[in-house]
Order: C-alpha cells, then structure tokens, then sequence
C-alpha cells in the first residue's frame, strides 16, 4: 500500500490501530496485526510517521478467519485520535 500525507499542517503517525479492516456488514471489524510480524515483512506499516506531502509505501496485514463468508472487505485509515480519514471498498481476499 502507498500512503500520500496530503496534509497542510501535520505529519501523520500511524500505528497498527490507524489500520482497520471490516466486513460487508462491518460486525468484524479487525486492527492490524502488521507489528506482530514485521520480522518477516520487506516493508512494514507498523508504527512512524509520514512527513507533510510525502509518501510511504509499506505492507500492512490483517487477520481474516478462514471460515468467515465473508471475502470483500472495506480498509480504513485513521489518525492517532481515531477519526477515520479515508476508507477503501472491495478490497478482495483471495
């Protein structure tokens, strides 16, 4: 995932809880686990910060249950008070 700070005043800390994923109906709604296996990631998004009208790009991950009838999933991205700042639809799991 690449993440642009478009912001005009504030550098964007992130942390594991910055990234959610949640089903169709959003019951499951899931943090990401990317800090608990960052030894084994090129590129992790699992905590720092993205300067002012910068870009990083990084791996994220999450766990899904195997036996959820759930496939499609919906991504959000929030800032360190927990405001949602943007969120992505259909993201697939194979």
């Amino acid at each position: 995932m690449t993440i642009q700070n478009n912001d005009k005043n504030n550098d964007f800390k992130y942390t594991d809880s910055s990234f959610a994923i949640g089903d169709k109906t959003n019951k499951n709604r899931r943090n990401a686990i990317t800090s608990q296996v960052a030894g084994g990631l090129s590129s992790p998004f699992s905590s720092g910060t993205i300067p002012l009208k910068s870009t990083k790009t990084g791996q994220i991950v999450f766990g899904v249950m195997d036996t959820s009838d759930a496939n499609v999933y919906r991504l959000f991205v929030a800032d360190p008070t927990g405001t949602v700042l943007t969120s992505i639809d259909n993201i697939q799991v194979p």
